[in-house]
């Protein structure tokens, strides 16, 4: 009847009118621009161009930084009655409310400053001195409508509010202490004994505050009364939850999102101080941050934070986790990107820190990868914990603690943090310390039965900021108050041996998922900025074969010094961080890509500066030779290559002295030129000669080409006036291969309804539209090994050349692209029904594949409507399958007997620009007899992706080919992933994996001495105690890793 619960909300509200008191505005600064941005940029000197500037000054530049500088006579106060407080404001007014700035005290950094760490509390030691402060406030980056279904957003800021004065103590602990019980009282019953009891001493406390003279020394003295009463009285004698609230500070920081890198260097800086001066200020505040890339910038850019990081690393206070070298993208990244994101990682915490990581930490990646859990487990991580699954569309995972098989049987502890997100029905990894998140956080956890303990990060994050005081002030109330769950503050590694060991000793059932985590939305991350996706695969591959090579010229030379670890780490490095989950997903703005396409093309030039010295170790200059280099450990047969070189009646002959098929190109001045065979990781010379007829460039076509229509070896393939094909018949298994037409390119209208680069809905297919504006058909090379038919659309404001090649000894068909796309929130798929029945499709994934369903039977199933694969998909039926191979693309889909391949999303936000322009792919359909691993889908696929490689010159006169293989497999179904140098010894690493899904057996000899291996997991660290001599002789489970050391004279 006195309506308590009102009244009391009302007052706390008023009893922050109270809490500050003598307040001094400042009102003109000294200010100078820095356009520069430099990274760990010092205060600047006395010569820099400073000008006096008032209250309410505003700038609107983009992307600056401005500095301001003041100085500060903090009077003498009572510690114990008040605190000194600054108060900082330097948004733009109703245009921005954003703002990011440094705070320096005495030329030092000190604390972050934004819009929610606005108001901060300086040391007592500070009364009675002068203090000068220097300020580097950034306008941002963010302009216009960058983010569809949000308001414009504006660059600049404003000198709004600079101020310094008192917090009266007693005044501020009441306000905190009542919002911490309002808060309880929000979140418990009101049948509870604590709801009334909280409610009646809250109130009595406020009944004793004097309202008559407010400000008055007797109205001061009444909240220091009450607030003493509420203290002493609402924690005493309270009953405890059993559960237990672990609490660690966080925040997430992404490499690049709506910001660069460049200005990510500069939140961690802001971030990472606030964490240590409140680190000062709460005992017992511990902190928790992943990545080690952010702190390598950190370490370049302020020593002096970074200094005080490992100091509160040795105390135990700052936690380093997290395995990889960034939170990376789980989806795009090759199984050996994730194995070299651990092992950077890894390696950088325990040189650094002296810290073993035992958790990865993925909060907000965009799925997961089967091939995770193996490759943790034999990378030494024990833990795996993410929170952004929870955004699945049509399915929730039914537990959040479980045990996660992997791809081969490989298990690992998984954690879902259920801290609610405030208005969504979804956990966040960003907590806002109140009660609701303390309480939801239990409330949400599905696995009561395992552990009473749980997780909560805490602290504002993806643009970085981390906690501020409330958060821990409000934290210290709830460690007291009654009903809630208990309070600790922990550490992760503390809260995942914890779980275990709870895990272990309890009788409830501990479920395990045996399968991907696929996350159910953030679909068009496979697809998005494909050009970068593009540079990413091209990159993994380039480095992979440059560490091959590197390793193969130092066992020739006897001499592991030129292998150049040095600069392949750089370039590692440089892979790694544009995997991070908002960069290769393709979801940042247009100024982070224009970062990344210089960064490849750095790794270009580094990978170029590499190889030129190994590749002259091994070969002399010879204008009329060429060396052909198979990287793979696979034979590759009827390779057709092209010699971009003009000459009349060429001649090519191979290492024993027999002529190659060529064809002398009818749009180039060049030959493709029939490769019969290299053996795995070798090569062959290859030698020409000019005005020499031989029976080699006498071979007839292999093809009879009709307007519409052409006749090859394997098939008779047909197409319509719109290019699209109506049939391709296989004359050797006398079957149709399409039960539709085929190649169809179609664009879907993509308007997702909230995250335009994110996301794929699945209305998308309600609107379609078929490319049929056919410009030109064009028989542009015919000859004894290839036929190609160029195809020319106009679609909208784009135009799409492909040309269509097939080949007289090899079964598959490429489709060479160039697409120039200027058009927007459009989906461009190509489209293959193929007469194959068959309920599952097999996608391509790192180390090894997965079994999707193609139908739409259940939820679980359709909402897979687009999934992730890397170089290939197929569709088999008994005895006979389909599959689309790709040299770049991500995006399929694949339902009933039509197979998709995503080629371009042109999506206009966070960057408008997304996939405009000029785009260069090739995909393949590749028809096969029996299954996939019998019809050599694999191999086929590696071949698109990885062509020969093709140089100047002729092998040294005392170099065979068969130097070059310095290690040969004879199983066809396992995979070389990496031959490279130990990190920590002069031997070689040799990483493999089955991808067959079978068990195999693989014998592994040198033409080399091998002096000794042994086993070692992902790390490299030795696990087989025993040093073995001569040949390997190895056993796979299906889709098994496993790496060696090898020594080799």
């Amino acid at each position: 009847m006195f309506f308590t619960e009102r009244k009391l909300k009302q007052r706390v509200e008023e009893l922050l009118r109270f809490e500050l008191h003598d307040i001094q505005t400042i009102q003109s600064f000294d200010f100078c621009y820095d356009r520069k941005g430099v990274n760990g940029a010092p205060p600047p000197n006395e010569n820099a161009d400073w000008q006096n500037i008032e209250q309410g000054f505003e700038w609107k530049e983009k992307d600056i930084y401005v500095w301001l500088r003041l100085s500060h006579t903090f009077p003498k106060t009572d510690p114990n009655r008040s605190t000194h407080i600054g108060l900082f404001n330097f948004s733009l007014s109703f245009l921005r409310d954003e703002y990011e700035a440094l705070l320096y005290v005495n030329g030092k950094p000190w604390h972050g400053l934004d819009k929610n760490h606005n108001v901060i509390s300086f040391p007592d030691d500070f009364s009675g001195k002068t203090i000068r402060f220097d300020i580097r406030i950034w306008s941002g980056v963010l302009e216009g409508k960058v983010r569809q279904h949000f308001d414009e957003f504006h660059v600049g800021n404003s000198i709004k509010q600079v101020a310094f004065g008192l917090r009266d103590k007693a005044t501020h602990d009441l306000y905190v202490t009542s919002t911490a019980i309002l808060q309880t009282l929000d979140v418990i019953s009101n049948n509870d004994f604590y709801y009334s009891r909280l409610l009646n001493l809250l109130d009595s406390a406020f009944l004793l505050i004097n309202w008559q003279n407010p400000s008055s020394k007797e109205f001061y003295q009444s909240i220091s009364n009450a607030s003493r009463y509420l203290e002493e009285n609402y924690s005493k004698d309270a009953v405890k939850s059993p559960v237990v609230i672990n609490c660690v500070g966080h925040t997430h920081i992404d490499l690049a999102f709506l910001w660069q890198i460049k200005h990510t260097r500069e939140k961690c800086a802001r971030s990472f101080s606030t964490v240590l001066k409140l680190m000062k200020q709460f005992p017992k505040y511990n902190f928790f941050q992943s990545q080690p890339q952010l702190y390598e910038y950190v370490k370049n850019d302020y020593p002096e934070i970074y200094d005080q990081i490992k100091q509160r690393v040795k105390d135990g206070r700052w936690q380093v986790d997290g395995a990889m070298w960034v939170e990376a993208d789980c989806n795009i990244p090759s199984g050996e990107s994730f194995v070299r994101q651990i092992m950077y990682g890894k390696n950088f915490m325990e040189t650094e820190f002296g810290i073993t990581p035992e958790c990865l930490w993925l909060p907000d990646v965009f799925g997961y990868s089967w091939a995770l859990p193996q490759i943790l487990k034999k990378s030494g991580i024990k833990y795996f914990m993410t929170t952004k699954i929870s955004w699945n569309e049509f399915n929730q995972l039914p537990h959040d603690t479980f045990k996660w098989r992997g791809i081969d049987g490989s298990d690992i502890l998984a954690h879902f943090v259920t801290t609610p997100e405030e208005g969504h029905p979804r956990y966040t990894y960003n907590g806002i310390v109140n009660a609701k998140s303390v309480q939801g956080l239990w409330d949400n956890y599905k696995d009561k039965g395992l552990t009473k303990t749980l997780l909560l990060p805490f602290g504002y994050g993806d643009g970085g900021g981390g906690p501020n005081e409330q958060m821990l002030e409000l934290l210290e109330r709830f460690e007291k108050m009654p009903v809630l769950p208990n309070i600790q503050f922990g550490t992760v590694k503390q809260f995942f041996h914890e779980l275990e060991d709870n895990i272990n000793h309890s009788n409830d059932w501990f479920h395990t998922w045996d399968g991907e985590l696929y996350f159910e939305t953030h679909r068009g991350t496979y697809t998005s900025q494909a050009q970068i996706k593009k540079a990413n695969r091209l990159a993994e591959l380039d480095i992979r074969f440059i560490e091959w090579l590197s390793a193969t010229n130092s066992i020739l030379n006897n001499d592991w010094s030129v292998y150049d670890k040095n600069k392949l780490d750089y370039c590692w490095k440089l892979i790694l961080r544009n995997q991070f989950h908002d960069i290769i997903p393709g979801s940042s703005i247009h100024e982070v890509y224009q970062d990344t396409k210089l960064e490849f093309q750095d790794l270009n030039n580094r990978h170029n500066e590499i190889l030129r010295p190994l590749l002259k170790n091994i070969t002399d200059s010879d204008v009329n030779s060429k060396i052909i280099i198979n990287s793979s450990n696979f034979m590759r047969k009827n390779d057709v290559v092209y010699f971009d070189t003009y000459a009349e009646n060429l001649t090519i002959k191979d290492d024993s002295n027999q002529y190659l098929t060529i064809q002398k190109s009818k749009q180039n001045d060049g030959y493709f030129v029939e490769i019969p065979s290299i053996a795995p990781l070798s090569c062959i010379n290859v030698s020409y000669e000019n005005n020499v007829t031989s029976e080699s460039n006498k071979a007839k076509d292999a093809f009879i080409y009709n307007d519409d229509e052409i006749d090859t070896p394997f098939y008779l393939i047909k197409w319509n006036k719109f290019g699209h094909l109506t049939r391709i018949f296989d004359k050797k298994n006398n079957r149709e291969v399409l039960s539709g037409c085929g190649n169809v390119l179609t664009v879907y209208e993509d308007k997702p309804m909230k995250y335009d680069a994110w996301d794929i809905e699945i209305f998308h297919i309600q609107k379609k539209s078929p490319v049929v504006q056919l410009q030109s058909v064009e028989l542009t090379e015919l000859g004894p090994l290839i036929c190609e038919i160029t195809f020319k659309w106009i679609f909208n404001n784009s135009s799409i050349c492909q040309k269509m090649r097939v080949y007289s000894n090899n079964p598959k068909i490429d489709f060479i692209t160039d697409i120039d796309w200027h058009d927007c929130n459009q989906l461009l798929k190509t489209v293959f029904p193929v007469d194959i029945r068959a309920v599952e499709a097999t996608y391509d994934i790192q180390f090894g594949n997965v079994k999707r369903s193609t139908t739409w039977n259940t939820s679980w199933d359709y909402a897979k409507f687009e999934s992730v694969a890397h170089q290939w998909a197929d569709l088999s039926e008994y005895g006979y399958g389909v599959s689309l191979l790709n040299n770049c693309k991500y995006g399929h889909a694949i339902r009933d007997n039509i197979m998709q391949l995503t080629l371009i999303k042109s999506a206009i936000s966070p960057d408008l620009q997304a996939d405009q322009g000029q785009h260069q792919f090739t995909y393949s359909l590749f028809p096969h007899t029996k299954n996939w691993q019998e019809g050599h889908v694999a191999q086929e696929a590696w071949f698109l992706n990885e062509p020969l490689r093709i140089y100047d010159g002729k092998l040294k006169s005392f170099i065979k080919p068969s130097n070059l293989s310095i290690l040969t497999l004879d199983n066809h179904l396992v995979q070389v992933d990496a031959l490279k140098k130990a990190e920590s010894g002069d031997w070689l690493i040799l990483r493999i994996h089955d991808f067959s899904g079978g068990t195999q057996n693989v014998n592994i000899s040198s033409h080399y001495k091998i002096n000794w291996w042994r086993e070692c997991d992902l790390m490299e660290n030795f696990i087989d105690q025993n040093i073995n001599k001569g040949n390997l002789k190895i056993k796979l489970s299906p889709f098994e890793i496993k790496t060696y050391a090898i020594s080799i004279n």
